[in-house]
């Protein structure tokens, strides 16, 4: 055989091949595709079944929503008529009870139904006057409590006013003998001893409103109304500002009014200020 007889040889088997492989194909892909095909057809014929059980399903509820409206709108008519009846029926009653009244007032004299109106606006009146009775008892009420408590108000001022007066009393007897002791002591008459602070007096300046000076120690430290004492400064250096006659003077405290020294007119630096100190200077 010769070389041409071999390669044609060769190509035939080569064809066969290839058809056979083609033939192969084409069956598998044909039962390939009639399998897809039943199950899509089974697919289908399930999808029809459902919708139509949801159809039936739907009619059914249709028809029973449509029973209800029906009987509702049965109850709606009926109850419409009733109260349309029922309307009716009150506009006839209230005609009449207007008719009845018309009559009965048509019936009475005046002069009675001048007499009903007159008591009915004496029962009105009575109301009225009970009312106003009874406001007035409790402003009456009111009045006397009041006059109470300003009664005892009073009654506590004259108390204050007498504990004040025995006070000022006791503390007068309280001076007289202390004068008395102090004259004892130092020979000194008179109210100068009494007066006078002790020689260790220092207090410090509070407020100055003008001419009064508020001190930070009073009774307490054996200050008296009627003391004089000196006001200087410490600082930034040592200056004297005049004197301070206390006024008033109560335990934790006392008032003083400010007097320049003699014969010296201050000026707005010399003047007491707050901080300043008060007491005696030793000569």
């Amino acid at each position: 055989m010769t070389a041409l007889g071999k390669i044609l040889v060769f190509v035939v088997l080569v064809l066969s091949l290839i058809w056979t492989g083609l033939t192969v194909n084409v069956f598998v892909t044909r039962a390939n595709w009639q399998a897809e095909a039943r199950r899509w057809q089974d697919a289908a014929k399930a999808s029809a079944q459902a919708a139509d059980y949801q159809r039936k399903v739907a009619e059914q509820a249709q028809t029973a929503a449509a029973a209800r409206v029906a009987n509702l709108e049965a109850e709606v008519k009926t109850l419409t008529g009733q109260v349309d009846t029922a309307n009716k029926n009150s506009a006839e009653a209230n005609k009449q009870l207007a008719d009845k009244l018309a009559a009965q007032q048509a019936a009475i004299p005046p002069d009675q139904l001048l007499q009903a109106n007159i008591a009915r606006l004496q029962k009105q009146v009575d109301i009225l006057q009970a009312s106003v009775s009874t406001m007035e008892k409790q402003l009456n009420e009111s009045v006397i409590t009041t006059e109470k408590s300003r009664a005892d108000l009073v009654r506590a001022q004259i108390d204050r006013d007498s504990a004040l007066r025995a006070l000022d009393d006791a503390q007068t007897r309280l001076l007289a003998v202390q004068d008395q002791i102090n004259d004892l002591r130092t020979g000194k008459t008179g109210t100068s001893a009494r007066l006078a602070p002790p020689e260790d007096f220092k207090a410090t300046v509070t407020k100055v409103s003008g001419d009064l000076v508020e001190i930070n120690l009073g009774l307490n430290a054996k200050l008296q109304k009627g003391a004089t004492l000196s006001v200087y400064r410490r600082t930034p250096r040592p200056k004297y500002l005049g004197s301070v006659t206390i006024t008033q003077v109560d335990p934790f405290g006392a008032v003083g009014q400010y007097s320049p020294p003699p014969g010296r007119k201050p000026a707005a630096d010399d003047l007491p200020k707050k901080g300043d100190t008060v007491g005696v200077l030793k000569p």
